[in-house]
């Protein structure tokens, strides 16, 4: 788990800049596009110094569980559901809870497990234009592309080669090889769309008829249990 911090630096300020012009207005001084070079290289130092704002580690027991799930998945060959399981008998808090809201029931779920493993920040990145929601546009190849047709719902999920990714930008929680090693595994896993119909035990086609009057899938549930 990480926290915002803005990270101050030295007390600095664009009225020391040197050699700035007498005559000038404040709109001179302040507009980016005219105002003196020392003005601007007193800008972006400060920019430097005080302007940012870094993800750093939460605290210590929130750092363990994370640690914890990348274990339990990666060494211990655990499921989602597994972890969740095991999570909520040890008495893990989540990170929401009921102190949070009333609609948080403080249980470990499996897409809680799976977000955690899936978020490339616990490796020390930070990962932007994962999604769109914007109406007008979206970011495709690194240009503002128009959004065409957008009625209704706008979240959409972008591809993965649009994602712009900051490599360590901040301290990482768990290696970049175990982080790595998760993501080879939750791709090679075939998503629910993939697995509908399919026994996860046998690998077989469920709920198909083979023979005439032989009842199979949905439909059947309903004729025997009289629904």
């Amino acid at each position: 788990m990480y926290l915002s911090r803005y990270m101050v630096g030295p007390p600095l300020s664009v009225l020391d800049a040197p050699d700035q012009d007498p005559e000038a207005t404040p709109a001179d001084l302040y507009d980016p596009l005219t105002m003196p070079a020392p003005m601007r290289r007193a800008y972006n130092a400060l920019d430097k110094a005080v302007d940012r704002c870094k993800l750093v580690p939460s605290e210590q027991s929130r750092i363990e569980t994370i640690k914890r799930i990348f274990a339990m998945y990666v060494q211990e060959r655990r499921g989602f559901k597994a972890i969740a399981n095991r999570l909520t008998k040890d008495g893990v808090p989540t990170s929401r809870g009921p102190e949070w809201s009333a609609q948080y029931s403080g249980l470990w779920s499996l897409m809680s497990v799976r977000g955690i493993l899936a978020n490339q920040t616990y490796c020390g990145d930070i990962v932007w234009n994962k999604r769109t929601d914007a109406r007008i546009y979206r970011i495709v190849d690194g240009r503002a592309v128009e959004r065409k047709g957008v009625v209704g719902r706008r979240l959409e999920r972008n591809a993965e080669s649009d994602w712009i990714i900051m490599p360590g930008a901040h301290r990482p929680l768990v290696a970049r090889r175990t982080f790595e090693t998760v993501k080879q595994r939750l791709e090679a896993k075939p998503s629910s769309k993939n697995q509908r119909g399919i026994n996860p035990r046998t690998g077989e086609a469920t709920g198909q008829r083979t023979q005439p009057g032989e009842l199979g899938g949905p439909r059947a549930k309903f004729l025997l249990s009289r629904l």
